[in-house]
Formats: structure tokens, C-alpha cells, sequence
């Protein structure tokens, strides 16, 4: 008896993939709903509840930092009022990242040396994400934003070559086709209560970079990953009348789909598990092709299901 197509793994894949998304908009709603009412349904570990949005800075000391936001406020679960994102340093209500470093073994885009150089980038892509961060050092709390890439298995920043448009690229984050997290900054010290959330999405359109402002040309598209959360309600008296509950029905119909949908495709890939035919068994066979299933629908049947390929 043979087994099933094998490639049924990735519309199975698909499956969980479009889920997450689904589940993405859930949580939107959700946020659009606490930041109406001012208050959060939940106590979570860390939460944005104002600002941190990308800006053009008219400061001449940062034309180089790429990354540029307004001031921003945090919440986080060791916390009992929302506190300034103050670090890196705010200075005139900007803060901002650079991706031309001092040491390129530290710098947010990291290159191999190739015969004792740091490695030209030229006509690539790299990608990454923007973390807001909250965590204690000394008894002290400190909250502050960084920028990470995706790594590659060698450690160092994961490139794609411009065979794409941009627009395709910034698909690969929207289908979660990255299978490693990049790591924010402070997750790399010994820090207590560390938490994190990741706010924006990055991708830089590397024409040429070498590492230097004066000869690097990189092109910076952002996707704005943000949920503003309980803590401003709603003023405007009309709004609060007529907009509000309006939010309210409006999260409380996009999760009952959405539990409606997940429970849908639990029972379809269940139903994918239990066929007959798998030989000798649906675990032993995907432990003996282990490679070949994606690591998203690998962990969704180990958080979901309880089955460890």
C-alpha cells in the first residue's frame, strides 16, 4: 500500500499559515477595541499603548540613522502606568537606529569577512523586524526599541537576491515564510522579566552597502506591525457613543469566525493524520522525512496536537 502525496504536507501548511494570518486580524480588532474603551481585556507581558510611529527627522545629526520614530509609551506587566520608551536615547521626541555601525559585528546588517574584509552587499534584500523591549538590570527598568535581521545558518544576515519585486518580498513576511525569528537586542543579555514585541517589519532594498553612509545606497520599506492598546479612550462624546460599540460587535463577530475557522481546520488535518495508509504510521513516517515538513505545521502539531515529528 503506498502513502499518501507527500506534498499534501504543504496544503496543510497553507492551512496553519492562513490561520496565523486570520488570527493577525483578530488581535487588530481586538486592539482597536481595547484603545476605544481604554482598557485592555487582558494583562499581557508587554503591550504599546501610544506612538513609537515611523518619522521623517529634520535633525542634520541624524541623517544617517535610517530608522527614525516619535516618542512612544509601553506597558508592561511588572509596571502599574505606562512608561516613556526612553532608550536608545530620545533626544528632541525622536529616537533612531542605524544600520552603519562603528563594529560591524554589532551593526543591525551583519556581514562575513572574506579574506579579513567585511563581505559588499550589492543588488539583495535583507530582512528584519523592529522590537519594542522591556526588562530589568539592576532593579532598574528600561524600555527601548532595537532592530534585528534575519539570520541565515552561518549567523550571519540572511540576503535574497533582487529577483523579486518588493512587493513579493514583502509577501514573504505577510505568508510567515521565514522559519527563523530574528533575536532583538536586549534578549541577548542576562536580563530579568525581559519581554518583547515586535512593532514594525523591515525590509532593506540594498543597491550597494559597504558599511559606510557616503558610499551605501539602501532603500528602507517599512511594514507597520503596531497594536495600540487600552489606555486612551475614546473623548469625543459622539464617538464614544456611536463608534465604540460598533468596535466592540465588530471584534466580538472576527473571533467567532475565527474559532469557528480554526476549529474547521484542526478537524481537516486531523483528519489528514488519521489516514490509513500511512506507512507504518503517520509519526514514524514524517520522523523519517522530517526535513521534508515546514517548521510552522511542525510546531502547530506540537502545540495543538500534542504529536512531535
Amino acid at each position: 500500500m503506498s502513502a499518501p502525496n507527500p506534498n499534501t504536507v504543504y496544503m496543510m501548511n497553507n492551512l496553519v499559515v492562513s490561520l496565523d494570518i486570520l488570527q493577525d486580524v483578530t488581535d487588530l480588532s481586538k486592539s482597536n477595541k481595547e484603545y476605544a474603551i481604554g482598557k485592555p481585556d487582558t494583562i499581557r507581558p508587554i503591550d504599546l499603548v501610544y506612538g513609537v510611529a515611523q518619522t521623517e527627522t529634520t535633525d542634520p545629526n541624524k541623517i544617517n540613522k535610517i530608522f527614525t520614530f516619535g516618542k512612544g509609551l509601553e506597558l508592561s506587566n511588572t509596571e502599574t502606568l505606562p512608561q516613556l520608551i526612553t532608550t536608545p536615547s530620545l533626544v528632541n521626541n525622536e529616537m533612531s537606529l542605524s544600520i552603519f555601525p562603528s563594529d560591524p559585528t554589532t551593526d543591525i546588517i551583519q556581514r562575513q569577512q572574506i579574506a579579513g574584509e567585511y563581505e559588499v552587499l550589492s543588488n539583495c534584500y535583507a530582512f528584519g523586524k523592529i522590537f519594542l523591549e522591556s526588562y530589568e538590570d539592576g532593579g532598574d527598568t528600561f524600555n527601548s526599541i532595537s532592530a534585528s535581521t534575519f539570520k541565515g545558518t552561518n549567523g550571519f544576515t540572511r540576503i535574497i537576491s533582487k529577483d523579486i519585486t518588493i512587493d513579493e518580498a514583502k509577501l514573504l513576511f505577510i505568508r510567515n515564510s521565514f522559519e527563523i525569528e530574528p533575536l532583538s537586542d536586549a534578549s541577548l543579555g542576562e536580563y530579568e522579566t525581559y519581554k518583547y514585541i515586535d512593532i514594525y517589519d523591515f525590509i532593506l532594498d540594498i543597491e550597494y552597502y559597504d558599511g559606510t553612509y557616503q558610499n551605501s545606497r539602501v532603500y528602507l520599506h517599512m511594514i507597520d506591525n503596531r497594536k495600540i492598546r487600552g489606555f486612551f479612550s475614546f473623548p469625543v462624546e459622539q464617538i464614544a457613543i456611536f463608534l465604540t460599540p460598533q468596535l466592540i460587535k465588530n471584534e466580538t463577530n472576527i473571533t467567532k469566525r475565527y474559532n469557528k475557522l480554526r476549529t474547521e481546520i484542526i478537524n481537516i488535518i486531523n483528519e489528514w493524520i488519521r489516514l490509513s495508509n500511512w506507512s507504518p504510521n503517520f509519526i514514524s513516517y514524517w520522523q523519517s522525512n522530517s526535513s521534508m515538513m515546514p517548521a510552522r505545521l511542525k510546531e502547530f502539531l506540537k502545540t495543538e496536537m500534542g504529536i512531535i515529528i
